[in-house]
């Protein structure tokens, strides 16, 4: 039992990073989502020495993707970091939605509700 809950919990660890790394390429600018910011250091090992910090907010460029660490360009530094550590791409639908028939006001009361 135990055996297995190990292996499935692996499983959808691995499912996820798939995922994270597919989503993720060269190129792409991301946004850092720790809210204690992000250290950049200088292998993609989690001990590796620290180059730098980008604070919460700040946009850096991927430059390379190596499983779960990307190598990035921040404001002031440059180095690896670890994937988990920057905000997904935001989602384009192209649907605008829209209240038919309401005013600012209506929508003013409802949100007192």
């Amino acid at each position: 039992m135990f055996k297995t809950l190990i292996a499935t919990a692996l499983f959808g660890i691995s499912l996820v990073a798939t995922v994270a790394v597919a989503s993720m390429q060269s190129g792409d600018t991301r946004k850092v989502e720790t809210h204690g910011g992000v250290g950049i250091r200088t292998e993609p090992k989690p001990l590796a020495p620290r180059v730098g910090h980008a604070p919460y907010g700040e946009e850096c460029t991927i430059i390379e993707v190596r499983g779960l660490w990307v190598y990035v360009d921040c404001v002031d530094y440059r180095g690896w970091a670890r994937m988990s550590d920057f905000a997904p791409r935001p989602k384009l639908t192209g649907v605008k939605v829209t209240a038919p028939n309401s005013s600012s006001s209506d929508v003013s009361v409802a949100g007192r509700q």
